[in-house]
């Protein structure tokens, strides 16, 4: 849990950039004590914005929860502080404009760099989905179903589902997975290694056996190592 909310929050702390996270903190701060003089501006933005980060902040405490999903939230704080940069002028308006600018900057540089950097590196979930096909399993049960989809479409035409397929649903493959035409069949079972063993239970209960857990490694954009485990599981058994 401590390292999902790491990755979220510091996900948000460079999605707002310090000067934007502390004149938020300022501005909510101000605006809250002088709420009912407080411009109807402030109190829509930050009344969208704060909510919106905070929600996902708690969604990561129970699954992982990714920074861009509060990128609606973050537009909303940054056009928040910048209004109150603009009313304030002096240095404060100037930090603000160099702030954005770095943003702007930062965003249209991404795309550019992303072609500059290793093979390994861009193609991260490609090669973990050629080892999982090396496997040559029926189909594949991903733990996070963020991760599921993203191997439907990599290692396609490969069968995919959450863990919906061992009474765990989710949202994205509930309505679709049909159990009895995998019956028998073996599978791959994925997680990432943050989040192994939960639920592991529950695909025991659906297999007449799993093999030993193995990890497979591979690099971010940003030169991280990620270890995902992999865990072969024998005879699917809908129940």
């Amino acid at each position: 849990m401590g390292t999902r909310l790491a990755r979220y929050w510091g996900g948000i702390f460079l999605e707002l950039t310090p000067v934007v996270t502390a004149a938020t903190i300022w501005i909510l701060i101000r605006t809250t004590v002088r709420w009912k003089n407080a411009l109807w501006q402030d109190r829509f933005l930050l009344g969208v914005g704060v909510p919106v980060v905070v929600f996902f902040g708690i969604v990561a405490l129970l699954r992982h929860g990714r920074a861009y999903w509060s990128i609606p939230g973050a537009t909303s704080l940054i056009l928040a502080t910048s209004a109150f940069a603009l009313r304030k002028g002096g240095w404060l308006k100037n930090l603000h404009l160099i702030t954005l600018a770095l943003l702007g900057v930062t965003a249209a540089a991404i795309p550019v760099a992303m072609f500059a950097l290793p093979g390994d590196r861009r193609a991260a979930h490609r090669l973990l989905a050629s080892e999982i096909r090396r496997q040559s399993p029926a189909f594949l049960i991903g733990h996070d179903y963020h991760y599921a989809s993203l191997m439907a479409y990599y290692a396609r035409p490969l069968p995919v589902a959450d863990f919906t397929a061992v009474g765990k649903p989710a949202k994205m493959f509930q309505h679709w997975w049909h159990g009895e035409a995998f019956r028998g069949k073996d599978a791959l079972v994925l997680y990432q290694k943050e989040d192994y063993p939960a639920d592991v239970e529950s695909v025991r209960r659906h297999f007449e056996s799993l093999g030993e857990p193995f990890l497979v490694g591979t690099t971010d954009p940003l030169g991280r190592t990620k270890e995902n485990v992999l865990i072969l599981a024998r005879s699917y058994v809908p129940r």
